[in-house]
């Protein structure tokens, strides 16, 4: 009888991802009588994107039953197995996302021994099951083999029982793709063998497996063996079989080389997916860019569209560090007329990104004709002149409300615009109450509106009124109400360190918030802190764990190169990440992962310079 014992467990008492997991008994006699649905609940519950549960551990017996069950998707139900033996806790894993207050605090200690409690006992009951995965290598269907040789590779606590049972696999089953399986789930347990069997499939992941010869092998069989690594749960878990490949080689100049060939593949499913790719290896590596612009460049005339589509997109990544992909982006602009998503729209806005005459010029015109649509995503990437100013000021009410109008009004920092950031103040009052600000002493008919929006529902607007109050006319009750701010909000302590005004008043804030769990709060402090006092000592402590690629990590870059030389005890992890061949910088707004490095280094630098004078 399959699921005898089901009810002698109060699974009521139990949890999982959604709370009590008394609904498990229900969805698990689903899934015997072959409700596909039923199963992937399973996926939402007792594993829930990595993490596992209670429940999880008296559950996974049950999954054993069901994947020897003939009307049940066993495929499915191993790869489950699989991801509850590497599940983890939630609270361990997101700890570092947390305050320091909470993460060290006693109670969230003890969540994390509870919750790595329920991640043992789940991995011990698949561990358990062994057997089970070691009947269906050897009776299963050719997908149920595959899967079951995957997991076997996640559990090396039952390699004495599946390492020759995997190895029988290589030499005697009859499918290359079972044979690929079970030598990577060998490679995984620490005991890789190569198979001898003649197949384009074999001999790659013998190579692989072995790292031995993998150039050559990737060169020549992966675009002939691309279908069938698809097949294999280690490159669906890895992502696509490309990245798979790609991930086995260490070099970045020998990943390039791959992308190259594979871009020449007859398949054009391999050169799609070898186009796709080369964000990868671009995204990773200084200095990459150059070393496949050639093979994009000759990818944007393949027969295949999807070819083409990622070609022009990683194309025009390249082109911030190659400037030889500059003629060929715009050479897609002249042949189509951009639009979203399309060859010619991601050219065109990398182009005017880096400030090339020809796509700036396009996107002036276009402002002044009926191709502006597209151009007002372009507009804050732009220099504005006179004539760009009054044509945005001409056309700044008939463009789309939301982030098009947003995008020219922010432009618009002159005080002939002062008017028309009033019109849209109602609408649009972020940007307005900012740009005003900016425009500073020239913007004195906006004070009376700004001084009504102090006590704004929406805290940015009103810390920003706040700040246009002070830089317009010196409104001391501007700048006492962002002083006011100051205690709960990081915004607010970023628009004090604009500005050139008194910090009486904000000692005790600041001191507050050095020790704050919010890192924009403490990084903020410190920057006000040494504003205030000099005081690197102080400061220093607060800087150390931000000298990464994060965005708060430039802030911090930032504010070392302000303190200079007693800063130089973070000299040294500076200079490795400088020093690096991989890229350091996190993306941000409008980003891709070559400006994010290139700012990086140039804030990185830059602090350098200042601390080792």
């Amino acid at each position: 009888m399959v699921l005898e014992g089901l009810d002698a467990i109060d699974w009521e008492k139990l949890s999982h991802a959604y709370g009590s997991a008394s609904d498990v008994p229900d969805v698990l006699r689903a899934v015997a009588a072959g409700d596909a649905d039923a199963l992937y609940e399973l996926y939402g519950n007792i594993w829930h994107q990595g993490t596992v549960y209670e429940a999880t551990a008296h559950a996974v017996p049950f999954l054993y039953e069901l994947a020897l069950h003939p009307h049940v998707d066993a495929v499915s139900v191993v790869s489950l197995l699989r991801m509850i033996a590497r599940g983890s806790s939630y609270a361990d894993v997101h700890a570092p996302y947390e305050g320091r207050s909470v993460r060290e605090s006693p109670e969230y200690q003890q969540r994390i021994e509870r919750e790595l409690a329920h991640v043992a006992a789940a991995r011990r009951a698949v561990v358990d099951g062994v057997p089970v995965l070691l009947r269906l290598l050897a009776e299963g269907e050719v997908t149920v083999r595959e899967t079951s040789a995957w997991a076997l590779g996640a559990l090396s606590e039952s390699a004495a029982e599946s390492v020759g049972v995997l190895k029988l696999a290589v030499e005697r089953d009859s499918s290359p793709v079972v044979r690929a399986a079970a030598m990577l789930a060998l490679a995984e347990l620490g005991s890789p063998i190569a198979s001898t069997h003649d197949t384009p499939l074999d001999a790659l992941i013998s190579a692989l497996a072995l790292d031995r010869d993998v150039i050559d092998a990737a060169t020549e069989h992966a675009p002939k063996v691309h279908a069938d690594l698809g097949r294999l749960g280690a490159v669906t878990e890895a992502g696509d079989p490309m990245t798979f490949v790609l991930d086995h080689v260490s070099d970045g100049r020998d990943q390039a080389r791959l992308l190259a060939a594979w871009l020449r593949a007859d398949d054009p499913a391999v050169r799609t997916a070898a186009a796709f790719a080369c964000e990868e290896v671009v995204g990773r590596w200084r200095g990459s860019a150059s070393w496949v612009t050639r093979a994009l460049v000759d990818a944007l005339e393949d027969s295949a569209e999807k070819v083409r589509h990622w070609a022009a997109r990683n194309l025009a990544m390249c082109v911030f560090e190659a400037p030889q992909a500059r003629d060929p982006l715009w050479s897609l602009v002249e042949a189509a007329e951009p639009t979203p998503n399309t060859p010619s729209s991601f050219a065109l806005g990398a182009l005017v990104q880096i400030g090339d005459g020809r796509a700036v010029d396009w996107v002036r015109q276009a402002l002044r004709d009926d191709r502006a649509a597209l151009a007002y995503r372009y507009v804050p990437q732009l220099e504005v002149d006179d004539a760009l100013f009054e044509t945005l000021l001409a056309i700044v009410h008939d463009v789309p409300a939301g982030n098009a109008r947003i995008g020219v009004l922010g432009m618009l920092d002159r005080a002939e615009a002062v008017g028309a950031l009033l019109a849209e103040l109602d609408a649009h009052p972020h940007v307005c109450t900012r740009v005003l600000g900016d425009i500073g002493p020239a913007a004195t008919a906006a004070s009376e509106r700004l001084r009504s929006m102090l006590g704004h529902s929406i805290q940015v607007v009103a810390q920003n009124a706040a700040r246009a109050l002070w830089t317009i006319d010196g409104d001391r009750s501007g700048l006492d109400a962002l002083h006011a701010a100051c205690v709960r909000s990081s915004y607010a302590l970023k628009l004090v360190l604009e500005l050139d005004a008194p910090l009486d008043g904000l000692e005790a804030v600041v001191d507050q918030h050095l020790t704050s769990d919010d890192s924009w709060l403490h990084l903020r402090a410190a920057a006000l802190h040494w504003r205030m006092h000099g005081d690197a000592a102080r400061v220093l402590p607060v800087l150390e764990p931000h000298v990464d690629g994060s965005l708060y990590g430039r802030a911090t870059l930032r504010l070392l190169a302000e303190i200079g030389a007693e800063a130089r005890q973070l000299a040294d992890p500076i200079r490795v990440m400088v020093e690096s061949l991989e890229r350091v910088g996190v993306a941000g707004h409008l980003e891709n992962a070559i400006q994010a490095d290139q700012r990086w280094l140039e804030l990185a630098r830059a602090a350098l310079t200042a601390i080792t004078v």
